[in-house]
């Protein structure tokens, strides 16, 4: 198990960001594990994939949604990484029940690596392609589910589909969630908008697009 440094370099990491190990990936060919502000970084050259509660995207979503107010019994993590939704969701709203999946074995073994301690109440989690599992799932909806799957910052494009996203509502329980963290950059802004304009909100006619930094959150509301 891979442990968090201490002394001066863990005071040392509220100024300056450390490599821990470069890797490769079944999907990126060079993976970085940081140690930065005390916490775990999982990111490429240009992307993020994992940073513990500080995962701004989400962390800023859940804020700005209003979750202390929301009742959330299961969740359905399409994308895990390193396990930032979770991580933000029990610490801070005390959510238990976690489904991950993810289809990245080494990012996988990097997590085992990292948490197997840490307290995330019940979690199981899934290697699988996320296609895979929503087609094959019939088991119990759910309050929320996270789509947050990128190769490195390209979402693979049968997560866009309209059927893919159908899906998804179909899994949702009653006035419950989806989040689709997408990228909203000058390169992949027209893109992203027509996207949340043409497809997610005939799915959801419900919705809402959240811009926090350079994402474009966008939100479905089962109800």
């Amino acid at each position: 198990m891979i442990t968090k440094p201490k002394g001066l370099r863990k005071l040392f990491s509220y100024l300056y960001e450390y490599d821990i190990r470069h890797f490769k990936g079944a999907y990126n060919n060079d993976l970085t594990l940081s140690f930065y502000k005390n916490r775990w970084k999982l990111s490429t050259k240009n992307a993020v994939y994992s940073f513990e509660d500080l995962y701004t995207v989400y962390l800023a979503a859940f804020e700005l949604l209003r979750f202390k107010t929301k009742k959330i019994n299961n969740t359905l993590c399409l994308g895990f990484g390193l396990g930032s939704i979770p991580i933000i969701l029990n610490q801070k709203y005390n959510v238990q029940n976690f489904i991950g999946i993810e289809n990245d074995i080494e990012i996988i073994k990097l997590f085992n690596e990292l948490y197997t301690e840490r307290d995330l109440g019940k979690l199981k989690l899934i290697h699988s392609d996320a296609h895979s599992f929503v087609e094959k799932y019939d088991d119990e909806n759910f309050d929320l589910i996270t789509l947050d799957i990128f190769v490195d910052t390209k979402i693979p494009a049968q997560f866009e589909d309209m059927a893919f996203i159908k899906q998804l509502r179909n899994m949702l329980s009653t006035d419950g969630v989806l989040l689709f963290n997408r990228l909203i950059t000058p390169k992949e802004k027209s893109k992203t908008i027509s996207y949340y304009e043409n497809i997610f909100r005939k799915v959801f006619t419900n919705s809402k697009a959240l811009v926090i930094n350079q994402n474009l959150m966008l939100c479905g509301f089962n109800n």
